[in-house]
């Protein structure tokens, strides 16, 4: 879904912000951010559902990897090799989705075989949330950042605003105005972002 389309500006979009506005004047704070993890998974998969569960997979797994790199414990001497294979995984996944054609012509091409081509559509938004989530871990192996939950987590990884224009976000500067939406001086943060 494009953000100039009609089903954005005349369905999702508000839908959305009524949601949000309704939980707001509910006092229903605790659900601002359910609500914009739902839409943005929504708006994430509007255009291909079946290519969520890849989304929903890298989240879980880059969540779970995140939690055992700011873990102290037994998990701090094989933080190197946690990080490295979290990276791995990411790079994988997106090596995968944008290059194995490219890589199978060409091996075909350099052996003298028939052409053959994989039917692999590239996910929406790919290379932005593989980035946005090495940038996450990196910032947890290097700087010690804390870990949130699962809910705000995926929020930052899917934020539709984001999702698909970018720019890459930080864990370190979003999480906080995530956070806020909790409490009174958290509206200015979320109604401006959903007003881009």
């Amino acid at each position: 879904m494009l953000f100039v389309t009609r089903e954005f500006l005349l369905g999702f979009f508000p839908i959305v912000l009524g949601a949000f506005y309704l939980a707001l004047a509910l006092g229903l704070r605790k659900l601002l951010v359910p609500i914009l993890l739902i839409a943005s998974i929504v708006f994430y998969a509007w255009g291909n559902p079946a290519q969520t569960p890849i989304l929903v997979t890298s989240i879980l797994v880059n969540y779970f990897a995140g939690r055992a790199l700011a873990t102290s414990g037994p998990w701090r001497v094989h933080r190197k090799a946690l990080f490295v294979a979290a990276i791995a995984f990411n790079l994988g996944l997106l090596a995968f989705f944008k290059y194995t054609n490219f890589i199978a012509e060409n091996l075909e091409t350099l052996f003298g075989a028939p052409p053959h081509h994989f039917n692999i559509a590239l996910p929406l938004g790919i290379s932005f949330y593989t980035f946005t989530q090495i940038a996450f871990l990196a910032d947890l192996y290097t700087k010690g950042q804390e870990q949130h939950d699962l809910t705000r987590y995926g929020l930052f990884v899917t934020y539709f605003p984001h999702l698909v224009a970018g720019p890459i976000i930080h864990w370190r500067e979003v999480m906080p105005q995530f956070e806020s939406l909790g409490r009174k001086d958290g509206l200015s943060f979320a109604s401006s972002a959903m007003q881009r």
